[in-house]
């Protein structure tokens, strides 16, 4: 048994270093890189750059919604309520 693990652990070793020195493709060639991957990779980034300025326009509503709930409070309990997510505690 300890024999199969020795061989098992040499052979996984060998197969590492086999796929550590195989050459990386040449800059500008793979699966996403050349005239339509470059154009996708560019259409992408769009998309995710509109999803997060989209994402952070929500976030500052919402701040700003909380900040004007605070700015009008008048007691404890008032600025209790503007936390969001506010659950409210067993008495």
């Amino acid at each position: 048994m300890k024999r199969v693990l020795i061989a098992a652990a040499f052979a996984a070793s060998g197969l590492a270093l086999a796929q550590s020195n195989q050459p990386a493709p040449p800059s500008g060639q793979g699966p996403h890189n050349g005239p339509q991957g470059q154009q996708w990779g560019e259409q992408r980034f769009e998309e995710v750059k509109a999803k997060h300025l989209e994402r952070i326009a929500k976030r500052i509503a919402e701040l700003q919604q909380v900040q004007s709930c605070v700015q009008a409070a008048t007691s404890p309990e008032a600025l209790h309520s503007c936390r969001p997510h506010h659950h409210p505690q067993p008495q």
